[in-house]
């Protein structure tokens, strides 16, 4: 995790609340990446995009608009 620190890049971090295995590395994930934004999706556990379809969509197309500009797409 200390490695992750020097990694400058755009990164999406998403978990959902229920995720048992991967609720905790995810959140450490999400703290040692300097430019992640991190998201819990409190009514999902591991399968995201079918347990909180809307959800997932909304926040990954919010991050994909904040660092794709307009004029690459």
């Amino acid at each position: 995790l200390d490695d992750l620190a020097r990694l400058a890049i755009p990164t999406l971090v998403m978990c959902g609340v229920e995720d048992r295995l991967f609720l905790r590395g995810s959140r450490e994930l999400g703290e040692a990446l300097p430019s992640a934004r991190y998201v819990e999706l409190d009514d999902a556990g591991h399968h995201l995009h079918v347990e909180s379809p809307a959800r997932w969509y909304r926040e990954l197309t919010s991050f994909l608009d904040e660092v794709i500009p307009a004029t690459d797409r």
